[in-house]
């Protein structure tokens, strides 16, 4: 099977929008896009975009949504919003999303699909990883006619649930909306088209009874916001050290390498605690996020895992290496989501701001003096639509 045998981008943009029916639930379609104040180009994506979702909303059967091989950043700050907004907006498609992911996250997609499918059920991650470069799959998955890995991953999913066909919902059609938001530095108005809301708390699974009472969950990887650089090593360790001095820590490099970030090789002194031998690859984002979510807060490498502990209702204290070495407008998007009441905080900070480890840790934890997001437990079999 191609990526023929599902719905075609263009041919979906180009397609008339179905025509609204008496009754229809009104939808936040996002109006203040349109305007000359925003310019055409803008007012183009968001119409293109209204016409494809109208068009997968008149369509019978299910709705692929992936493959996603993106990073868990992308996924949890601009992916999963997104869908929740598709979800909120096209009452028709309710019942119908399946997602299509890995990392046994299915909880995160709570409670808008119906089914889900387990990429790494199919593909391991290093194969994954190697396919992905093979076939020139950049983390955005711009996509692009007959992608062997994606359609491979297409046909497993459509088999693992015995489908004759499903409609494909690629992460493209959201990422060719969010390069023209780029281009034109309104990444804010992405809130136009997102709802933002807490993941539910995942169930210890493998960590059940493994954990200490008190700990900081940390994970610091190379990247290009954080290279693998002396001085980034020496911060790396100096944090693990003040981290020691007042609580246990729970490590939560999985020990699989699902793409081009490699996790600092860091020493482990008394307190510190590994859980990579509780991980398998198609459970390792669940059990990292459920041992951040019984977490003191999070600290590691800016970008990817540390946008998660806010939706988790855990403080976040993540560093980067200089304002050039990665994309701000991320960051200022993660500041404003944040920035509510109902979040943890998140802190992002320089490492070479040159401030005291200890106070820094503590300067977090005074900031969290409100009381902590009431988030049920959810488990696998109540992740998925009754």
């Amino acid at each position: 099977m191609t990526g023929d045998s599902f719905a075609a981008i263009d041919e979906l943009a180009a397609a008339p929008a179905a025509e609204a029916t008496p009754g229809d639930e009104p939808r936040l379609a996002p109006l203040p896009l349109r305007g000359r104040m925003l310019g055409d180009d803008l007012e183009a994506a968001s119409d293109r975009l209204m016409r494809i979702l109208s068009k997968f909303e008149s369509r019978p059967g299910p709705v692929m949504l992936g493959p996603w091989l993106g990073e868990v950043g992308f996924e949890v700050l601009y992916w999963i919003p997104f869908m929740r907004w598709v979800h909120a907006n096209f009452p028709g498609l309710r019942g119908r999303m399946i997602a299509v992911t890995r990392g046994g996250v299915r909880s995160w997609y709570h409670p808008i699909i119906s089914d889900y499918v387990e990429i790494y059920d199919h593909t391991p991650p290093e194969e994954v990883f190697e396919k992905r470069i093979r076939d020139g799959i950049p983390d955005k998955q711009k996509k692009r006619k007959d992608v062997p890995l994606e359609d491979e991953i297409m046909s497993f999913a459509l088999q693992r649930l015995a489908l004759g066909r499903a409609e494909w919902f690629h992460p493209s059609f959201m990422h060719k909306y969010l390069r023209t938001l780029y281009n034109n530095r309104f990444i804010h108005w992405f809130r136009q088209v997102s709802v933002y809301e807490p993941l539910p708390q995942p169930e210890l699974g493998p960590l059940e009874g493994r954990l200490p009472d008190d700990y900081i969950a940390v994970r610091f990887y190379e990247s290009r916001a954080f290279p693998g650089t002396p001085e980034n090593r020496a911060l790396v360790i100096s944090m693990l050290r003040a981290i020691t001095e007042k609580t246990n820590v729970v490590l939560l490099n999985p020990g699989i390498q699902a793409d081009d970030h490699s996790d600092f090789e860091l020493p482990h002194p008394e307190r510190v605690f590994r859980i990579d031998h509780l991980m398998k690859p198609s459970n390792n984002l669940n059990v990292q996020a459920a041992a951040i979510s019984r977490a003191r807060m999070f600290v590691g490498t800016y970008g990817g895992l540390s946008y998660l502990p806010p939706f988790l209702g855990v403080p976040s204290l993540c560093f980067y290496s200089g304002p050039n070495s990665f994309k701000r407008y991320h960051l200022e998007l993660a500041n404003d989501v944040f920035a509510g009441p109902q979040w943890a905080p998140f802190f992002a900070v320089d490492a070479g701001w040159g401030g005291s480890l200890a106070g820094m840790l503590a300067k977090v934890e005074a900031s969290f003096d409100r009381p902590a997001v009431d988030q049920p437990v959810i488990s696998a079999d109540e992740a998925i639509l009754t």
